[in-house]
């Protein structure tokens, strides 16, 4: 990717080559929500954020930019200019952005090209690519086909999800939910926010386009609209409703042997069940 600024109609390539990014919004603003890909080395942080948005508030926008630069002087400016350094010399390709393509974002660059270093950054900001994902997901439930795969729990939905993507385009949603899809379907990380689910299925979508065949099927599991605490977006889910589906059924014994594998034994407790019976095993091999 060159270092002229990223429009809209470069966002697609943008997230398909996994471009790194560096959000300047304060910390407060990544934690709502983020572009995938992007790490937060914020121009200001959320005190110093705030101040500005009381200045510029209080006493327009001259008055708000000023005290910006006079919070950041000297050593603070050095500080935050050396991560960013740090970070694009290790990601050569790194993308900046703020809120809207502003005064952070413009500023960060600013900084960088002074320092020797010049990055793009994306014109609009997380305002307009967080759109674009969104738009992203609404085109591809009105433009394009899914093929459903559904049937009891304990069927192997997942496994023959992971088994057919190799073949044909297939998207796993509990992955991205980082949860099972049922009442115990809970992982040992933490679900990412609804925002950032929302973005991140967005983007698998854009990289798995290429992959459908004219006017061919992308395979995805049966859900509920809830995954866990993040939930599909309005036009996805009622696309998955309407599509054709694949009923995949197993004998009642290996579906209670597929439950006990993925509820028991892959989960935390499971490992550690299985560690305390080796270390056990070991204690006895030694007595």
């Amino acid at each position: 990717m060159s270092n002229q600024n990223i429009s809209i109609d470069q966002l697609k390539e943008l997230f398909i080559t996994e471009t790194p990014l560096i959000d300047v919004r304060a910390p407060v603003e990544f934690l709502q929500g983020s572009l995938p890909g992007s790490v937060n080395i914020p121009i200001l942080n959320n005190e110093e954020r705030r101040l500005v948005g009381t200045t510029y508030k209080n006493q327009g926008q001259e008055a708000a930019v000023r005290l910006g630069y006079q919070m950041i002087l000297g050593p603070v400016k050095q500080s935050r200019l050396d991560q960013w350094l740090r970070f694009v010399r290790a990601n050569p390709r790194t993308v900046l952005y703020c809120f809207r393509g502003g005064k952070r974002s413009q500023i960060t660059q600013q900084w960088l090209k002074e320092a020797g270093v010049e990055r793009p950054l994306i014109v609009g900001g997380y305002k307009i690519a967080r759109q674009f994902l969104m738009d992203t997901i609404d085109q591809f439930s009105e433009d394009k086909k899914l093929l459903v795969i559904t049937g009891p729990t304990g069927g192997g939905k997942t496994k023959l999800i992971h088994e057919v993507r190799n073949i044909y385009p297939a998207l796993d949603l509990e992955a991205i939910a980082r949860h099972r899809g049922s009442a115990f379907g809970e992982l040992p990380i933490s679900q990412p926010r609804q925002i950032d689910f929302e973005n991140r299925l967005a983007v698998n979508l854009l990289k798995l386009e290429s992959r459908l065949q004219s006017n061919g099927p992308l395979v995805v599991e049966d859900e509920s609209r809830h995954i866990g605490k993040v939930y599909l977006p309005t036009t996805f889910f009622m696309h998955m409703r309407s599509s054709e589906v694949i009923w995949l059924d197993e004998p009642f014994e290996v579906r209670v042997e597929n439950i006990f594998e993925d509820y028991v034994l892959n989960t935390t407790i499971g490992h550690a069940q299985q560690r305390r019976q080796g270390q056990k095993w070991q204690t006895q091999r030694l007595m």
